[in-house]
C-alpha cells in the first residue's frame, strides 16, 4: 500500500509574533523571567500577553493552514484511489 507524502511546508509553518506598540517581530527572550522584548522599542511581554495580542493573526494562519492540510490530504488520496478504480 502507498504511504501518504507528508507536506514539509505545512509542517514547519511559523507564525510571526508582531509587538503591538511598533509592529517590530523581532525579540530578545528572557527565559528566566518568562518575558520577551521587543527589539525595537524594548516594550516588554510575557508570553500569553503575545499570543492574546496576536491572536488574530494566529487564528488566520491556523486557518489557512487547515485549508492547505485538508487540499493536501485530498490530493494524495486521490492518487492512492486512482489506482483501485
Amino acid at each position: 500500500m502507498k504511504r501518504l507524502k507528508p507536506n514539509l511546508r505545512l509542517k514547519n509553518k511559523k507564525i510571526s509574533m508582531l509587538c503591538d506598540t511598533c509592529g517590530e517581530d523581532s525579540f530578545e527572550i528572557n527565559e528566566n523571567c518568562n518575558s520577551y522584548k521587543c527589539n525595537v522599542c524594548e516594550r516588554i511581554y510575557t508570553k500569553e500577553e503575545l499570543i492574546e495580542l496576536n491572536q488574530e493573526a494566529i487564528d488566520f494562519a491556523v486557518s489557512q493552514t487547515k485549508e492547505e492540510l485538508i487540499k493536501h490530504a485530498q490530493k494524495q488520496f486521490g492518487e492512492i484511489f486512482k489506482k483501485w478504480k
